[in-house]
Order: C-alpha cells, then structure tokens, then sequence
C-alpha cells in the first residue's frame, strides 16, 4: 500500500514503535506498530483515526518505560495542523490531540522527545503567506 516515511524508536527494554504514512485509497493515512520483547509484533493500526484531510510525516519517540508519542502533519485544502497521540503498553492508543496553536497554511518536519517521565517537546515548521517559523508544543506526561 505505498508505505513511505517509516519512522523508528526503541527504548532500553526492548521495545519498539514502527510508524509510517501509506496511501489508503484516496488519501496518505499514518500507521504504526508495536513491538513487545515478550508478545512480539501487534498488528498495525490508523493512527489517524479523526484524520479529514492527508496525514504525513508521521514522527515517534519513546521514553524508558515504553511509553510512545506519534506526532504528524494533516493537511487539507485550506490549512495544516499538527497532531500527537500517546500510546501506553498496557492501555494502547489514546485519543489524537491538536498541538499546533493556530490555523496555519503550512506545517512539515515534526521532531518529538520524550524524558524519562513521559514529557516531552514536539517542534515543527510551519507558515503563512510566505512567512516560516520553527513552532513548538510541551506534551505533558500521560
């Protein structure tokens, strides 16, 4: 299904988070794996459950407990937004949240890093009418 852009994070016991953006009949979704040392591989999953528009650039960290954040860039015909989703071993997914703070033309290039704690920082770019700036979002702990 045209999978581009995978994206891999690991953490000290083992386990990994794959997530990648694929064409889905009409329009590029994100999806993302999770491996546990002791189950294995889970199957893959939309990460983009709420997604309207085109989900890309799909970027994950995790912090030492095997706790995820999956940030990504949706775009449709008028703006962009930015958007992270937690996801815990014992729990699965949560519900997406919107991180970007404003309507925006633009956005591309998420970067996410979480603490030890499950903190963290997601950065991007993102513009209007020509105008380009490095944005920001602290995500608190799960």
């Amino acid at each position: 299904n045209d999978a581009v852009a995978p994206q891999l994070a690991s953490d000290a016991l083992g386990h990994v988070l794959l997530v990648w953006q694929a064409w889905d009949h009409d329009r590029f979704r994100v999806l993302g794996r999770f491996f546990d040392p002791i189950i294995g591989w889970q199957a893959a999953e939309f990460i983009d459950t709420y997604s309207q528009g085109f989900a890309r650039e799909p970027a994950v960290a995790l912090d030492p407990r095997g706790n995820a954040v999956v940030v990504r860039v949706e775009v449709n015909e008028q703006a962009a937004q930015v958007w992270a989703r937690r996801f815990t071993p014992m729990a699965g997914w949560t519900s997406p949240e919107m991180i970007s703070s404003q309507i925006i033309l633009f956005a591309q290039h998420p970067t996410v890093a979480l603490g030890a704690g499950g903190a963290g920082m997601a950065a991007w770019l993102q513009g209007n009418s020509g105008f380009v700036q490095i944005a920001f979002n602290r995500l608190k702990s799960p």
